[in-house]
């Protein structure tokens, strides 16, 4: 049994400390990327505690001669116009795993997809891999780490109460709040004493909107006034629908 996930990697700023309720066992960051560019990297790991070295995908069209003079022994590449996995190089890949393992029929390979929005909990590759993105470290794919993963997830040994109900709960409901949109300079080069006096009006005005944006979020009075009034908002669609339903019924 292995796990091949396709994991982009580029280049990004990855928060270290994310601040979250006490006692939370699932907890996201969010990263900004400072380039639309980026490397996908598919490991591929065993039940049993093996692993083959990864493919790694570029964008492009051309094969780049000494690509990987620096990467890892055995470290495989492919070339793809997005930069992440397509048909034609997947059947490469597949040919790669089949010669990278011990000699077994085609045949015998059969593959299976994890369900969408999933692979953060049932993919397997997922724990080794997320310490091998901040550091290359060959202890991040030693036989106890991998055979861990795959315990962890409850894919093997089989264990289908390995994932609580906990880890499938649907993330909170955040309110944003509307913020003016960013200013842009209406004058242009070498404004007349006109122009300026009106760009200056309506930038007191966007400061005023944006001081009473402040005073909302530091009053904790108007924030509770905001939220009786979403309460009320709901009370009446549910007394709405439940007239409606006894109505039905009668």
């Amino acid at each position: 049994m292995a796990a091949l996930p396709e994991k982009p990697s580029g280049t990004f700023i990855s928060l270290q400390k994310v601040i979250a309720k006490k006692g939370a066992r699932q907890v996201h960051q969010v990263s900004y990327s400072s380039s639309h560019e980026h490397i996908s990297v598919c490991p591929t790991i065993s039940a049993a505690g093996t692993y083959i070295p990864p493919l790694l995908i570029f964008k492009g069209k051309r094969m780049i001669p000494g690509l990987l003079n620096s990467a890892p022994t055995g470290f495989v590449m492919g070339f793809t116009e997005t930069g992440y996995m397509r048909e034609s190089l997947f059947q490469k890949y597949i040919e790669y795993f089949v010669s990278s393992i011990p000699p077994i029929h085609p045949h015998d390979i059969l593959l299976y997809a994890l369900p969408l929005y999933t692979t953060h909990i049932l993919q397997p590759a997922e724990l080794p891999f997320a310490t091998l993105k901040k550091a290359y470290d060959k202890e991040s794919y030693m036989p106890t780490a991998i055979c861990n993963a795959f315990k962890t997830t409850g894919i093997w040994p089989l264990n289908p109460s390995a994932i609580g109900p906990d880890r499938l709960d649907p993330s909170l409901h955040t309110n944003i709040l509307q913020l003016a949109p960013t200013y842009t300079r209406l004058t242009k080069a070498n404004p007349t004493k006109k122009e300026l006096l009106s760009e200056i009006r309506l930038l007191n005005k966007r400061v005023e909107r944006l001081e009473e944006e402040l005073e909302t979020l530091n009053n904790p009075e108007s924030l509770k006034q905001l939220k009786e009034a979403e309460e009320e908002a709901e009370r009446m669609v549910n007394e709405k629908q439940h007239k409606k339903e006894v109505a039905i019924q009668k």
